[in-house]
This record gives structure tokens, C-alpha cells and sequence, in this order.
């Protein structure tokens, strides 16, 4: 069991939780792109300019809009840098990597319809 650094009263408590990034509450704007495994299998990269401000707005957003297994990766530009960061990533049914943001906007429904097969569902997320 470990607190996060930026926020004490998110508590993780799992060996398989997944590693934590601060990058979206550094920002008010950016453009956001994610990697998306088709029904072939084939990946491709998806990036909806007018849906980044709903996005930055209802972080929860940034991961519901595809079907479960789908979204394999997001990544987030800030205003102002030059490069993509990863705030969101998935292998299989682990999740790997995901922002503090999104996780902390998460709801019980989101992970129950989208993620239920993942060390998401099975992680306990105590926030007090």
C-alpha cells in the first residue's frame, strides 16, 4: 500500500498497481492523441483535435470514449512543448501507466464497463 506524491489521500493497495504520472495538471490545454488496436489487431494512431477541450475539462473522458480493450495508449502535448508523454498505457489486461488526473476522476462505472478485466478493477483505490 503507498500514497501518491502529489495527492496523499489516493491510496493504492496492490503489488500489480500501476505506475503514476503528474503530467495532465501541469497544463491547462494540450492535444491529445491515443494509440488504438483495431479488430484486425493492427494498431492506429487517433487524434480528435476538436475533442481536447472536453477532454482537459472531464479527464475521465480521455479513456471511456472506445470500446473495452480497444485503447491501448494516450498521449498528451502540452501547450507549449514540443513532444507527446504518455499518461495513459495499457498491455493486455494490465494497465501499465496512467496520470494521477484520470485516476482520480475515475468512476466506479467507467471501470466496471470498460476495465473489469484489468489490475484497475482489481485494484482497491481508497480515497479519504
Amino acid at each position: 500500500m503507498f500514497q501518491t506524491p502529489k495527492n496523499p489521500k489516493l491510496v493504492i493497495a496492490s503489488s500489480e498497481a500501476p505506475m503514476l504520472v503528474d503530467t495532465l495538471s501541469q497544463y491547462k490545454s494540450g492535444e491529445f492523441r491515443m494509440v488504438v488496436k483495431t479488430k484486425l489487431g493492427m494498431t492506429v494512431v487517433d487524434a480528435r483535435e476538436w475533442d481536447n477541450t472536453r477532454m482537459m475539462e472531464y479527464p475521465e473522458a480521455i479513456i471511456e470514449g472506445y470500446k473495452s480493450s480497444a485503447l491501448q495508449t494516450v498521449q498528451f502535448k502540452g501547450e507549449g512543448s514540443t513532444h507527446f508523454t504518455t499518461i495513459f498505457s495499457r498491455t493486455g489486461k494490465k494497465v501499465k501507466l496512467i496520470d494521477e488526473t484520470i485516476l482520480v476522476n475515475l468512476t466506479v462505472g467507467t471501470i466496471n464497463q470498460l476495465y473489469y478485466n484489468t489490475n484497475l478493477f482489481t485494484t482497491p483505490i481508497q480515497s479519504s
